[in-house]
């Protein structure tokens, strides 16, 4: 089974759209189309990780097939600090989209979730509670 197949079979077993694992990993949708179709052998840089996080599962089953140890590749394992702040940029970033954008945009949606997720990593942020609404940010410009 090669990488492309095991997305595939991630994204059917959670029952979600192309575009629902784009909002929730940062990758851009047109790259999501061209890993689920097989057109890219091997994904570049944290591409593999950010997709990983985002389903759940462990990167290396993700991309080889193999576990490193006996964990099920499907089940997800401890969050790091970093998932924990890209999940929770995800999270706000849903909220704030059609807010600050007007209507829902992929585009905009992923250049949101990357300000926030520097924001977080940034300030130590480790709930929802922890961060200011938009017009508070707007207004420090932050």
């Amino acid at each position: 089974m090669t990488w492309h197949q095991r997305l595939n079979d991630c994204i059917d077993e959670r029952g979600w759209s192309k575009a629902e694992v784009s909002k929730r990993s940062g990758v851009p949708y047109s790259n999501i189309l061209k890993y689920c179709s097989g057109k890219v052998s091997q994904p570049r840089g944290p591409i593999v990780e950010q997709l990983a996080a985002a389903l759940g599962v462990d990167p290396v089953w993700f991309l080889t097939g193999e576990t490193r140890g006996p964990e099920s590749p499907t089940v997800p394992r401890q969050q790091t600090d970093q998932q924990s702040a890209f999940n929770l940029a995800v999270k706000i970033a849903d909220e704030w989209e059609v807010e600050l954008f007007g209507e829902a945009n992929i585009v905009a949606h992923t250049t949101l979730v990357t300000h926030l997720y520097h924001y977080i990593v940034k300030h130590g942020i480790k709930s929802r509670d922890d961060v200011m609404s938009v017009e508070e940010l707007s207004y420090r410009g932050t």
